[in-house]
């Protein structure tokens, strides 16, 4: 059941990543705005699911405070999204695949072979691909936020694991860990007295389109977030991520729908023969290299 969830998932984590580079490019480039404003989103609709679920547990506050790993991720996220087009930022999700099956192996009894082995030196060939072929694409030195991005969820993605194993229903390990996320995104940049002045400054300037595309994107961004946490719940973590990284592909073509459709909103994404070929050229050996991993266990 887990690879259901997981593949439904992937869907909404594409168009999301697509919404988001959209925000990202056309509204509001500091990441810690752009947070605080989805964050006030995600809270009201946290708070709509509230009145329908249970969310009771004496594990309330720990769960929260695992959650707030997921912070340092999303900064990570936006700034890669600012520097990368959206497909090849979502490159970075492979090496979190690579990541979280090495902690499955330490932390949750899960098999490391010589396959897996073989898989992760193809998903990092892929990636020496995309870089050699850079030129056109990006700038060599913003690759190194493929890594960055990699390893930035890897602890909420451990901790998420970690507490379902512990017996802790789905909902409630899914609320908290969104409660904590979000509140830690909202409260941050009110306390920098800068970052309070850009963002009161943008509650006045932001056009109603903004707030739209920031309903889709929480809308999106919370459908995914559960279905994963759900996949994570009945699957083994290393393959959770693993079928996940289908997703450069959904983004590309997610991008490239935008780009037709409607051009003046276009998420950053470069669509030329040379892009194309080699985003699809890398993206091959990169998934081929997580299928290995896969077919290992």
């Amino acid at each position: 059941m887990w690879i259901t969830y997981q593949f439904a998932a992937i869907f909404f984590w594409a168009a999301m990543n697509v919404v988001d580079s959209l925000l990202v490019r056309h509204y509001q480039k500091n990441p810690f705005v752009l947070g605080w404003f989805l964050s006030g989103i995600s809270l009201v609709m946290l708070l709509l699911m509230a009145v329908f679920v249970d969310i009771r547990t004496p594990w309330m506050w720990w769960i929260a405070l695992a959650g707030i790993t997921g912070w340092i991720g999303d900064l990570v996220f936006y700034r890669t999204i600012r520097e990368l087009d959206v497909s090849v930022a979502n490159i970075g999700w492979s090496i979190m695949a690579i990541v979280m099956g090495i902690a499955g192996f330490f932390l949750f009894d899960e098999r490391w072979s010589g396959m897996q082995l073989a898989g992760a030196a193809l998903v990092i060939g892929g990636i020496v691909v995309l870089s050699l072929w850079h030129q056109k694409i990006t700038k060599p030195r913003s690759l190194l936020w493929l890594p960055a991005l990699g390893c930035s969820y890897v602890p909420f993605y451990i901790l998420q694991k970690a507490l379902l194993l512990q017996g802790i229903h789905l909902f409630q390990v899914f609320f908290w860990m969104f409660i904590g996320r979000e509140v830690t995104t909202m409260m941050i940049p009110l306390l920098i007295p800068s970052l309070r002045r850009n963002i009161f400054q943008y509650v006045s300037e932001a056009p109603k389109s903004f707030y739209l595309w920031g309903i889709c994107a929480i809308g999106l961004f919370t459908a995914g977030n559960f279905l994963t946490t759900a996949a994570f719940a009945s699957g083994p973590a290393s393959l959770v991520s693993v079928v996940g990284n289908a997703q450069p592909f959904i983004v590309l073509f997610f991008a490239w729908l935008m780009v037709r459709i409607a051009p003046l909103s276009a998420p950053k994404e470069l669509l030329t023969k040379q892009s194309v070929t080699v985003k699809i050229v890398s993206f091959t050996i990169v998934y081929s290299g997580l299928a290995l991993i896969a077919l290992a266990q």
